[in-house]
Order: structure tokens, then C-alpha cells, then sequence
């Protein structure tokens, strides 16, 4: 046991033996000190002078020309401005025809720059056919000249339906009217067609009925309207 007048140093050091916490020392002059730092200053930069190239833009067809003026920076302006050329057009090209149930189409493009513009045809008025509109004595004369020329008939106008026919065919106005459309002929050679038509139908049929040829054959072309229709005819 401690007796006495003790020390207190050792009294420290007797008491940390025994509790194992030894308390910390410091000496007198002994300060807590920060790291420092030396300040440092960016540079200055010196300001930015404009240094512009030039670039001459040629005109368009839709823009201006110009000379631009644009520096590293971004910077820009423009002089001596030029008007847009505009577009130098072709001719109008029809693409899709009209018809009487729809519209036709038709485009043009530029020979500058290839933009292409385009437009609507009008759609056809339904055309009016009236029997009075065509010539049957210039229909008949079509037929009996090309059975002459391409089977060597002879036009004979004596005959009639007292005679020999056959597969006589006959062509309503709707049938005419829907003919001009899909060939693009008149009405005339329509009817001219199909009175050509009933010569070919008659030199076929006597082939089937075992005739080599028809030449020197006398036949007439007839056309004729009834009951609204048009009537086609080869008497032979």
C-alpha cells in the first residue's frame, strides 16, 4: 500500500498498471498545426481577335448565293448576296392517262437540280354516242376493201339477206363508248374495226366448212341498226 507523501507521476504510472489505460502526456509548447497551401493564380488570357476566311456560295434554285465570312470561333456574316436561280423546268410528261372514272396525272422535273413537280389530269366526261354520230356507208366500204385485199373477195352489191350469212355481230353504245377507251380510237374506227372483224370471222368459218380459200368469193359488207344496236354483216 502507498504510505506517505507519493509522488504523483508514479501514482500515474501505479494506477495505469493496474486499470491497463495509460493517460496521455503533452508536453507545455506542444500545438495542433493544419498543412498549408500556396496560392496559386491562373494567367490571364489575352482577348480573342476575329479571324475570318472567306467562302463564296454559289446560288441555288431555291437559295441565295453569297460570299461567308465565318471565323474559328463560330462567328460568321455574309456579303454580296445573289437571288436564287429558280427552276428550270421541262415539258409536262403525261405518267397516267384520264379516264372517265379517274383522274389522270402528268410531272415535270428540273434540269438544274432534279426536283419534280407534279399535277393532276382531269378526269373525262363521259362521252354521248348517237347513231346519227357515225358513218355506216363508210364503215361498209372499209370491210369490203379489206376482204378484197387480204382473201381476194369480189365487193358484190347486189347481195343482201336474200343470200348466205352468218355470225352476224352487233355492238351496243355502251360497247362502243367502253371500245374508245380501252383502244383510244373514235367511235368511227371502232365500227370500222369490228366490220374488219366479221371479214375475218367469214373467211374462218368457211375454212371450218372446208373451203382452202375464199378468193373470188362475191361478198358484201353490211351494217345496219336495230333494236338500238349496230349489226355487222358479210353476205356471200
Amino acid at each position: 500500500m502507498p504510505t506517505g507523501n507519493s509522488d504523483p507521476a508514479e501514482a500515474e504510472q501505479e494506477s495505469a498498471k493496474t486499470t491497463g489505460v495509460a493517460k496521455p502526456t503533452q508536453t507545455e509548447n506542444s500545438k495542433s498545426t493544419e498543412p498549408t497551401h500556396p496560392v496559386t493564380t491562373k494567367p490571364t488570357e489575352p482577348p480573342h481577335t476575329h479571324s475570318y476566311t472567306s467562302t463564296k456560295v454559289a446560288a441555288t434554285c431555291t437559295n441565295k448565293g453569297c460570299t461567308l465570312h465565318k471565323c474559328s470561333c463560330g462567328s460568321s456574316y455574309t456579303t454580296d448576296e445573289t437571288a436564287a436561280l429558280g427552276h428550270s423546268w421541262g415539258n409536262w410528261t403525261v405518267v397516267t392517262q384520264p379516264t372517265t372514272q379517274q383522274e389522270g396525272s402528268e410531272s415535270r422535273s428540273c434540269s438544274r437540280c432534279g426536283a419534280v413537280e407534279s399535277r393532276t389530269i382531269p378526269q373525262l366526261e363521259e362521252p354521248s354516242l348517237e347513231w346519227s354520230d357515225l358513218d355506216l356507208n363508210r364503215a361498209m366500204a372499209v370491210g369490203n376493201q379489206y376482204a378484197a385485199s387480204k382473201y381476194g373477195c369480189i365487193p358484190d352489191s347486189i347481195l343482201g339477206f336474200d343470200g348466205g350469212f352468218d355470225m352476224p355481230v352487233n355492238l351496243s353504245k355502251g360497247e362502243i363508248i367502253l371500245a374508245t377507251e380501252r383502244t383510244g380510237r373514235t367511235f368511227q374506227q371502232v365500227i370500222e374495226a369490228e366490220m374488219m372483224g366479221n371479214v375475218d370471222l367469214f373467211a374462218e368459218c368457211r375454212r371450218l366448212y372446208g373451203y382452202d380459200s375464199t378468193e373470188n368469193w362475191h361478198i358484201k359488207c353490211w351494217c345496219e341498226i336495230k333494236d338500238n344496236q349496230l349489226w355487222f354483216y358479210v353476205f356471200y
